[in-house]
């Protein structure tokens, strides 16, 4: 997956990262099938973190769990149809 921290300068002061309450990811996070935003958040070892396509014209596919161009994503998505 091509992707990388937000460097976002409106951003600086919220945390990327945050430690998870239970100190675990949630189990069952619910996980909208998009393809409209290029940012994402990931869990792992209790820590959610937000992370961004790193190309501009790429979103998030988040039925694959990858960044694509735009138009690649809105194709996988039609694959079940």
């Amino acid at each position: 997956m091509y992707a990388k921290i937000k460097h976002d300068v409106s951003e600086f002061n919220k945390p990327m990262c945050h430690r998870e309450d239970s100190g675990m990811c949630p189990e069952n996070r619910p996980k909208p099938i998009t393809c409209d935003k290029n940012e994402f958040e990931s869990c792992i070892n209790g820590w959610t973190c937000t992370y961004y396509c790193s190309e501009e014209l790429q979103v998030y596919n988040s039925k694959m769990n990858r960044c694509e161009e735009a138009h690649v994503c809105y194709e996988s998505m039609r694959d079940d149809l």
